[in-house]
C-alpha cells in the first residue's frame, strides 16, 4: 500500500507539471513532444527499463561483494528500492500502453481528450527519465560505499 501511494504521489506531481507544460506547448503552438512521444515513446520506455535493469545489476553485484566482507550489513532496504524502481517501470509502460490505446480509439471521445492524453504520456515520460536518474543516482552511491568499504578493509 504504501508503494502504491508514493507511487501516485510521484505520478500525480509528473501530471501536473505535464499538464502545465501542456497548456504552454497549446499556446505557443508547438505539437513536437505529442508527435514524438506517440511515435517513439514505448520504444524509449523498453530502452529505460533494459537500462535500469542493467543497472540494478551492478548494485546488485557490488551489495554483494559489500556482504562478503561485512556480513552484518542489511541492505534490506536498498533490495527493496531496486524492486520498487523495476516496478514503478513496468507500471508506467502498462499504463502508456492504455493511454495510447485511448488516445487511437474512435469510441472513446471525451472533453480535454487530446490535452489529458498528451500530458499522460508525458508524465509518463518524464517519470521514467526520474526513475533511471535515481538509479542512477544509486550508481555514485554504492561505488562510494564499495570504495569506502575497499580503503577500511586494506587499512
Amino acid at each position: 500500500m504504501k508503494d502504491i501511494l508514493r507511487f501516485l504521489k510521484y505520478f500525480s506531481i509528473f501530471f501536473s507539471i505535464s499538464i502545465l507544460f501542456e497548456i504552454w506547448m497549446i499556446y505557443i503552438e508547438s505539437e513536437y513532444l505529442k508527435s514524438f512521444l506517440k511515435s517513439n515513446i514505448l520504444t524509449i520506455l523498453l530502452a529505460f527499463l533494459a537500462i535500469n535493469t542493467a543497472t540494478l545489476g551492478v548494485i546488485a553485484s557490488k551489495i554483494q561483494e559489500i556482504k562478503t566482507k561485512f556480513k552484518d550489513c542489511d541492505f534490506s532496504n536498498t533490495i527493496n528500492e531496486m524492486y520498487f524502481s523495476l516496478k514503478e517501470q513496468v507500471v508506467l509502460l502498462i499504463m502508456n500502453i492504455f493511454v495510447l490505446v485511448i488516445d487511437d480509439s474512435k469510441l472513446i471521445c471525451f472533453s480535454y481528450k487530446c490535452l489529458i492524453v498528451n500530458s499522460l504520456l508525458s508524465s509518463i515520460f518524464f517519470y521514467s527519465i526520474y526513475v533511471l536518474w535515481d538509479t542512477g543516482k544509486a550508481v555514485f552511491v554504492m561505488t562510494t560505499l564499495s570504495n569506502e568499504v575497499n580503503d577500511n578493509t586494506t587499512t
